[in-house]
């Protein structure tokens, strides 16, 4: 299993950094370049490359605001740092050879971190799956994880939040698996989930969950899964107070956002043409029977579905509940670990049957299909085009574009782009990027 496992991670790697994307969201460029600050100016503080900023956003503070903070006379990241800390490593060699930083270096290093640990969180699902099923099942459900969902398109193309997240929630389901034959596993996962909290604040939902899950379950180590939890949010709540006055960080100004109606929102999320995730990976749309009957048998599988269930609502209320300039349905990438493992179910029941194995091929074939669009031909055109129109005001009557079958996402990059473009691999767009700023020093 051993060798199963480092082949399976090799080849997911392999694929995810060959692929790098030709349009990049500053919404990934604090988490991409904080960890060169961190290792050649050692801080926080984005002072060191404002001018290049400022030139990566138009010239425009307004606009350059969105992404970093502001506090006194300094500049920060927005987001939390935990995605940055986790990629330190990538960078280092760089700046060992003291290779010229360049936004496109720093872009570079931000895609294989992101690559590595995408492809880490992979390997950890398919190792949690062998755990109950076959080494052929554990796979396949490894690799509809890897490639026919926006853990292809999204996670692994940039340093988001997402990938360090789905990393460690993955890791957390290892550690809480092998825990049941060697128990001392079972409080490292408050450290993994404590730091999914560091890297993504939503994932504190996840903790409380899986906290309660401990206290019922594993009640001896409660007390040792809350100290290794304690480092990570420590820090958290240090970094905060320090940099922005308050435990909500960067978020403190977004507090009043979760606004979208409940109905709109959950329905968005799994049925929207241009974010539903049961759009972009029709094939999991086979975890619902696993969702129905599996917490029964097995507390692992009920808190899964409690995460699944309670992460799925709380995001529904969220103002951008859509996640903004990205393909496809990024706001549910955390909790896909958790969801993925409910293919278990089908795999038991219905996998046998030619009909439903017909049909989970092509699901499958159709999900994977479907994010090679969102690798090779996604660009900014779609939200120029329709997204702009409603992100003005974010209300939900002005996000009618999100519902529109003709002028959906997948429809549109498949009219607009030549469907041979799937078969190549943009070499040029990993050497030679078509924004002229990316090329200058970072000063």
């Amino acid at each position: 299993m051993k060798h199963t496992s480092l082949l399976l991670f090799i080849f997911v790697f392999f694929v995810y950094v060959i692929t790098f994307p030709s349009e990049i969201s500053r919404d990934c460029f604090p988490s991409s370049f904080l960890p060169h600050l961190l290792l050649t100016h050692k801080t926080f503080y984005f002072d060191p490359m404002y001018s290049w900023l400022l030139l990566a956003f138009n010239n425009n503070p307004s606009y350059l605001h969105i992404f970093f903070k502001p506090v006194g006379e300094h500049l920060v990241s927005k987001y939390p740092v935990g995605a940055a800390i986790l990629a330190i490593p990538f960078y280092l060699p760089a700046v060992l050879l003291h290779l010229s930083s360049t936004g496109q270096l720093l872009l570079m290093l931000a895609h294989i971190a992101a690559s590595f640990y995408t492809a880490a969180s992979v390997t950890f699902l398919f190792l949690v799956m062998r755990h109950f099923t076959t080494t052929r099942n554990s796979i396949i459900t490894a690799l509809i994880y890897a490639f026919g969902t926006s853990t292809w398109s999204i996670s692994s193309q940039a340093l988001w939040q997402h990938g360090p997240s789905q990393f460690l929630h993955t890791l957390t389901l290892y550690l809480l698996v092998r825990g049941r034959k060697s128990p001392k596993l079972i409080p490292l996962s408050g450290f993994t989930l404590a730091f999914s909290v560091l890297v993504r604040v939503t994932n504190a939902l996840v903790f409380l969950i899986f906290a309660i899950y401990i206290a019922r379950h594993y009640k001896l180590y409660l007390r040792r899964f809350l100290l290794f939890a304690l480092p990570p949010l420590l820090f958290l709540a240090w970094y905060n107070l320090t940099l922005f006055g308050s435990l909500a960080g960067g978020y403190k100004e977004e507090a009043g956002d979760w606004t979208t109606p409940i109905l709109l929102g959950m329905t968005g999320l799994l049925f929207s043409p241009s974010k539903g995730l049961f759009v972009f990976s029709p094939v999991f749309l086979l975890t619902l029977p696993g969702l129905r009957f599996l917490p029964h048998r097995d507390s692992l599988f009920r808190y899964s579905r409690i995460t699944v269930i309670a992460y799925w609502l709380l995001m529904s209320s969220w103002l951008h509940w859509h996640g903004g300039w990205c393909f496809g349905p990024r706001m549910l990438l955390d909790i896909l670990p958790f969801l993925s493992i409910f293919f278990l179910y089908f795999f038991e029941t219905y996998f046998s049957l030619p009909f439903w194995k017909i049909s989970f091929i092509t699901l499958a074939l159709i999900s994977v299909f479907i994010q090679m669009i969102g690798v090779f031909m996604f660009d900014f055109s779609w939200f120029l085009k329709y997204y702009t129109l409603g992100y003005r005001t974010g209300k939900p009557e002005d996000t009618w574009y999100l519902w529109s079958i003709k002028n959906s996402q997948i429809l549109y990059y498949l009219r607009e782009h030549c469907v041979l473009h799937l078969c190549r691999v943009d070499v040029k767009n990993i050497v030679v990027c078509k924004h002229i700023y990316l090329n200058c020093p970072l000063k």
